[in-house]
């Protein structure tokens, strides 16, 4: 068993000889948890943008606003990253954003077409019934 992808080996020497630890878990797998915990206490915010083409020409840019809360931290630890737009969702009141209530921002405002909406939405199923 090696822990390394065929392609990575040689690159990152060393690391496809290491054992798995007596509890079954690769010490990558160990560090990853190691790495979770940390991240969760060190970060604060993360905010992520798009470009999409304006209607008038040029492009506007659209946010995903996360800031760090307990619940947030609690995810990152636990690797639940795919529950985190429910809490950035939810957070609107401590100003996060989701990539798709900005993008529908920008289309209620009038400075991109449904089009564009729908092709940039991180769900664009969802975001097509709220146009």
């Amino acid at each position: 068993y090696s822990p390394v992808p065929k392609e990575l080996d040689g690159v990152l020497p060393g690391l496809a000889e290491q054992p798995a630890a007596p509890n079954g878990l690769s010490p990558h797998q160990h560090q990853q948890g190691q790495v979770r915990i940390q991240l969760s206490m060190v970060l604060r915010a993360v905010v992520s943008q798009q470009l999409l083409p304006a209607v008038g020409g040029g492009l506007e840019p659209v946010f995903e606003i996360m800031v760090v809360n307990p619940a947030i931290q609690n995810l990152i630890r636990e690797g639940k990253v795919h529950q985190m737009d429910n809490v950035i969702y939810a957070g609107a009141d401590a100003g996060m954003q989701t990539m798709d209530s900005g993008i529908l921002r920008l289309y209620q405002e009038k400075k991109i077409t449904a089009e564009t909406a729908v092709t940039y939405a991180v769900n664009p199923e969802v975001l097509k019934r709220k146009l």
